[in-house]
């Protein structure tokens, strides 16, 4: 309900630490503990992410970093339009079920 309230700021501070932290689980990125720019070098130099979303998370986070710490208010539409890009990138980089049963194995 954070969007529809106009309250940008804790909605991408959630919205952002919930990234970080799927992105550290999922990839081992010591993503909640470093700056975005440290996060964004670490994650250029691991390889396990695609230029894409490299790309898309540099955009989002830089984005989140304004909103946050410049004051940026962002409409409704551009904050829904962010959780459809999170959901897309978790949903993309997601581990494959069938992966995860045979290493278990």
């Amino acid at each position: 309900g954070l969007p529809a309230t106009g309250k940008a700021y804790a909605y991408y501070g959630e919205l952002s630490q919930i990234l970080r932290d799927y992105i550290e689980q999922r990839f081992h990125l010591h993503a909640p503990e470093r700056t975005t720019p440290e996060f964004l070098n670490e994650a250029a130099l691991s390889g396990v992410l695609s230029t894409e979303q490299q790309r898309f998370l540099e955009r989002f986070l830089r984005h989140s970093d304004r909103v946050k710490f410049a004051q940026l208010q962002p409409g409704l539409k551009d904050m829904e339009q962010h959780m459809h890009e999170v959901r897309r990138f978790v949903t993309e980089t997601a581990a494959d079920p069938d992966t995860l049963t045979q290493d278990a194995a």
